[in-house]
């Protein structure tokens, strides 16, 4: 088998609304997103490595999410299942290193896919800022296309790198679970969150 680049772009998301307390999502649900987020991933990548390590080159890449990367109420058990995902490509990278294969995490916010039709925020905005905040998965995969081989960990589209860049100065400044608990009072009324 010649793959020479593998994509594990795999994932479900809590059902909607998006902003669900981790006590409130079913049992099920909690397995099968563990089960695909990062079963998925680790069994694509076992089954087409030594092919890879055979033939000396290839390039393994991961989609993550931004959450793996912030503190995420609401998003508990997706954003560990990408944490974990972020965490295995980290170790995996060392491993195969010096078998000339290359890996890539990128690391996304929302993208236009079945799984973010529900989005609050997203179906709220103008169609204009939506154009930009939320890409479609072919302009998502047209930006982070261009990332291949350049780096090891990336946004994939660039205005994540500018929402990233926020993110990190809140998330710094303690100003992030205000803002969020804002946006949740805004968007969802004031009995979601306290």
């Amino acid at each position: 088998m010649d793959v020479g680049i593998l994509v594990n772009n795999v994932g479900i998301a809590p059902p909607h609304p998006t902003f669900r307390k981790f006590d409130d999502i079913s049992k099920e649900h909690l397995y099968n997103e563990i089960t695909v987020n990062t079963g998925a991933p680790s069994q694509m990548t076992r089954m087409l490595l030594p092919h890879m390590k055979q033939r000396k080159r290839g390039m393994i890449v991961f989609v993550g999410s931004i959450v793996q990367v912030f503190k995420s109420p609401y998003f508990v058990n997706y954003s560990g299942t990408k944490a974990f995902v972020g965490h295995f490509v980290n170790c995996l990278t060392r491993e195969i290193s010096h078998h000339n294969i290359q890996t890539q995490i990128l690391i996304p916010s929302v993208v236009d896919t079945n799984m973010s039709k529900g989005d609050h925020f997203m179906r709220k905005m103008h169609d204009w800022l939506r154009a930009f905040a939320y890409p479609t998965a072919t302009t998502y995969a047209s930006w982070a296309i261009c990332t291949l081989g350049w780096c090891k960990f990336a946004t994939g589209y660039w205005f994540f790198d500018c929402t990233k860049v926020f993110s990190i100065m809140g998330e710094n400044l303690g100003i992030m679970p205000f803002v969020l608990r804002q946006i949740l009072r805004f968007s969802y009324g004031s009995k979601v969150i306290n």
